[in-house]
């Protein structure tokens, strides 16, 4: 076990590629760049061995923003240098140590937590050092080298390598992404310094030599700050949720906290092109209905940051518009019918329109192929394949089974193609949010809103539309829709 553990503040070690001569390759360049500036934000302390590269990349960040906030950098930065050298970079707190196993056990003991960017012998050093000392190491694999190596090693025994408390295989995967800009590096250490304070919430406090020193009110907000990823998914129903997380390779179930009465799945998606994965995390709501759903989809925008909401599920489609059960629906915009105005004349509906993502509904008018279709697994109950329809789809608190109500709402929305029951409250809850993530639905049809909705033939086709819908979304967020990162 390390000699410092958790408190209200942290100390990272910082190792990667060290050169005297060659020039840092650029995306650890940025990288370490990036670490250094967000463990300066964070209120943590930084540990290297002083070495050029990656070590005094990352410290320079850090000093700097250091400076920028009026903070000193004496308190929080500690550089554990072999005799005879002197470190890269004068400043802070300098331990002379032995040259050999004393420069890595005693940097290690010294950190809470590891992170590794590139390397070439000496970081897998450090590596298998923090390994025997117990201590969570966080490598970027797409900085290559010994932290590829070592990404490699503990993924392929995460469990058996007795790392981690509280991160997650799926936590740790979502790491393995591109790093070419400025922007995906300083996402990337984001993300990362999340991780590092979730899998150091549950350890002892630091020593009171070890701790550093900073703004009580920084070091706070950093333990709080909510993590960000790239979909939400939001399911009503049991059967929806089953159908996606059939789908989704590896998902976990998400540790509880005290302020969420809500259960979410994490799950990592690696897309089809190979070229990275997206954070997803799955949100079942406690019941249907537009309440339930604006409720728990903003809490979950709160805790989680995503660039995306879609809602999955089953819906009613409209058999005027040839739509068939077992067929697919794609919203292009939701039409909300329950702010009514009563006249004598009747019910006057103030609809309410909700926008689906651009991104998304273009992406989906142009999944090639028939993946979706071919991976289904849920056998149809008949003959016939689902079919897509694209177009408003209207949404409420009501159970519409009676063909009489569709055909007033489509006087109004002559393309409408369904309606269902939660897709109003979530998009309220996207354009009520602070940081508006996008919203997108894709459902399956599993009756057709009429007086037939509880029949058994009907009934068959549930289980099917919950299929359809899950394979699709899968499929659509495999084809990379969306870049990996946002840009700034």
């Amino acid at each position: 076990m390390s000699d410092a553990a958790e408190g209200q503040e942290m100390w990272v070690q910082v190792a990667g590629t060290g050169s005297r001569k060659a020039p840092l390759p650029r995306t650890e360049e940025l990288t370490a760049q990036a670490i250094g500036r967000a463990l300066a934000q964070s209120g943590a302390g930084l540990v290297t061995c002083g070495w050029n590269g990656v070590d005094k990349a990352a410290t320079m960040a850090f000093a700097g923003e250091l400076q920028a906030l009026g903070l000193p950098l004496s308190t929080r930065l500690k550089q554990i240098v072999p005799r005879p050298d002197e470190p890269s970079f004068f400043g802070g707190d300098v331990v002379y140590v032995e040259k050999g196993v004393p420069e890595w056990v005693e940097s290690v003991r010294r950190a809470q937590a590891v992170i590794l960017i590139g390397g070439i012998s000496g970081t897998y050093k450090t590596y298998q050092t923090a390994r025997n000392e117990q201590v969570p190491v966080f490598p970027l694999p797409s900085t290559g080298g010994d932290a590829k190596k070592a990404f490699d090693e503990i993924m392929a025994d995460f469990e058996g390598s007795g790392l981690y408390r509280r991160v997650t295989r799926a936590q740790l995967a979502a790491l393995d992404t591109p790093i070419a800009t400025r922007e995906a590096a300083d996402d990337v250490a984001e993300r990362l310094l999340d991780l590092v304070t979730e899998e150091l919430s549950g350890r002892r406090p630091v020593t009171a030599t070890d701790r550093p020193k900073g703004p009580r009110e920084r070091k706070s907000a950093s333990k709080t700050k909510p993590e960000r990823i790239d979909f939400l998914l939001v399911t009503a129903l049991p059967e929806e949720r089953d159908a996606l997380l059939r789908r989704l390779p590896g998902f976990e179930r998400v540790v509880p906290r005290k302020d969420d009465v809500h259960v979410y799945f994490r799950a990592a998606l690696p897309v089809a092109d190979g070229s990275g994965s997206y954070r997803i995390v799955v949100l079942p709501l406690l019941g249907m209905g537009r309440v339930n759903a604006a409720t728990a989809t903003s809490e979950a925008i709160k805790r989680w940051r995503p660039r995306h909401v879609v809602l999955v599920g089953i819906a009613g489609g409209v058999a005027a518009r040839s739509v068939s059960l077992g067929d697919l629906l794609i919203s292009e915009q939701v039409v909300d019918y329950e702010l009514q105005k009563l006249t004598e004349q009747g019910i006057e509906v103030r609809w309410s329109v909700h926008k689906a993502s651009r991104r998304l509904y273009a992406a989906a008018l142009n999944v090639l192929g028939d993946a979706w279709t071919t991976s289904l697994t849920v056998p149809r109950p008949g003959e016939g394949a689902p079919r897509i329809h694209l177009g408003p789809i209207a949404s409420g608190d009501k159970v519409v089974a009676v063909e009489r109500v569709l055909t007033e709402y489509r006087s109004v929305w002559p393309t409408m193609i369904g309606v269902e029951m939660e897709a109003a409250g979530v998009a309220s809850a996207c354009f009520a949010a602070a940081r508006q993530p996008e919203f997108f639905m894709v459902r399956g049809v599993s009756d057709l809103a009429d007086e037939h909705k509880n029949t058994p033939r009907v009934q068959e086709f549930r289980a099917y539309a919950c299929d359809v819908a899950a394979s699709y979304t899968v499929e659509l967020l495999k084809s990379h829709p969306i870049p990996f990162l946002k840009s700034k």
